[in-house]
């Protein structure tokens, strides 16, 4: 995974960048002006986030990388959690709130429970998708299939279901949905084999492959 630490206390960032390592690539970042280049810049998976910063607030921040990528979780960290910081905080669909001081093994498990097994990634800005180190690019209609599989991970969905998801007042021939569906198997790569389809039943996007 890749994780951006915000926080304007550079000594923490360093602590519990060491204390993530084993999460993946960590970056940090010591104000909202950095951080926000950084957002922009990268794709990251997970933000945390201090919700006090000297030239702004985590909230604003998080809300800018959920704009970028549409599936990037996030963690806001707060020395004084209050009502409106709580409210706030739901409002903004953050994935965690924790208050400082935390131990390390409270913010790992939040982590784990947020990310288990962080297979597939989507940044819908750019249209592209990542399965563990290969990133591909897709058409706009390419993405929204992948995105669809992408998130009903459990379902087999028949062809008719995803049609009328994707094209949903358009008439579209089998031909035409084949040749999506082999694009995108082929941008996969060596991951192809994640995208499979029983006859008669469905297809599906199997992440744990």
């Amino acid at each position: 995974m890749h994780l951006l630490i915000i926080d304007d206390d550079l000594v923490f960032c360093e602590i519990l960048k060491k204390s993530l390592a084993d999460f993946g690539h960590i970056t940090i970042s010591d104000s909202a002006v950095d951080a926000a280049k950084k957002i922009n810049s990268t794709d990251f998976d997970l933000l945390i986030c201090d919700y006090y910063l000297p030239d702004g607030n985590g909230l604003d921040l998080i809300r800018q990388g959920k704009i970028k990528c549409t599936n990037q979780k996030s963690i806001l960290m707060s020395g004084g959690t209050t009502k409106e910081i709580a409210i706030a905080s739901v409002n903004s669909q953050i994935s965690a709130l924790i208050e400082k001081p935390f131990l390390s093994s409270d913010i790992k498990k939040i982590i784990n429970e947020l990310m288990p097994n962080k297979t597939v990634r989507l940044c819908e800005r750019d249209y592209k998708a990542t399965i563990h180190e290969h990133i591909f690019s897709l058409t706009p209609i390419e993405f929204k299939l992948f995105k669809l599989l992408y998130e009903n991970p459990e379902k087999r969905m028949s062809r008719n279901k995803i049609i009328k998801q994707i094209w949903p007042n358009t008439e579209v021939s089998d031909n035409s949905f084949d040749t999506h569906l082999g694009n995108i198997k082929k941008k996969m790569g060596k991951y192809s084999d994640m995208l499979s389809n029983i006859k008669g039943v469905g297809y599906s996007l199997n992440q744990s492959n």
